[in-house]
């Protein structure tokens, strides 16, 4: 009867082992698949980031409603999340009503960084306003750099005004790959600590 009792139990643990086995195995392919599926996303080509920056003019774009009110400020909090993935620090977005035309603010370290965003189809580029309004900020506050954020373009005289002000433009383009790329390092930050984990 013993040596049933341990013939038993030896092949149990080799169930066990062996069903253990199967599950690990078919937990790291279905995550290879899904990591194969988000860098196929992130990795886009001219085609991929336009349907991408349709989708965020779709999606943050304002809308009015009958009393004439905007939207919530989603557009301002999305590109304060990839502000703070791409350049780390920490970002707040502004109340609308006492920004005085700043939407974010990005402390990076000790250095202040202001930014205005302008959610706007392809067919209405930025002017030089925003980023006159932005310059004007940073002295005001003491900044050590500006931003100004577009899905659309900026109008040549808007690139030659914001020359020598430590104000970076980013159109929609530039948007779409800070985005797919603030998503590929959190990835890489989720499969860090996951090995750290194991």
């Amino acid at each position: 009867m013993e040596g049933f009792l341990r013939i038993f139990t030896i092949i149990g643990l080799f169930t066990v082992l062996g069903f253990g086995l199967y599950w690990v195995r078919e937990y790291r392919k279905n995550t290879f698949r899904l990591e194969t599926v988000i860098d196929s996303l992130t990795d886009c080509n001219k085609e991929m980031k336009t349907t991408l920056l349709t989708g965020l003019v779709n999606r943050f774009a304002p809308l009015q409603s009958p009393e004439d009110e905007e939207r919530p400020l989603d557009f301002e909090r999305f590109v304060a999340k990839v502000m703070r993935l791409n350049f780390g620090g920490k970002t707040s977005v502004t109340k609308a009503n006492t920004d005085f035309g700043v939407d974010i603010s990005h402390r990076r370290g000790k250095n202040l960084h202001l930014g205005q965003v302008k959610c706007l189809g392809g067919e209405n580029p930025v002017c030089y306003e925003p980023i006159a309004v932005i310059h004007s900020q940073m002295i005001k506050q003491g900044a050590s750099g500006g931003f100004v954020v577009t899905t659309s373009e900026f109008t040549s005289n808007a690139k030659k005004y914001a020359q020598d002000l430590n104000i970076d433009l980013i159109d929609g383009n530039m948007l779409v790959e800070l985005w797919t790329y603030a998503m590929k390092k959190k990835k890489e930050r989720q499969k860090t600590a996951l090995g750290k984990d194991a």
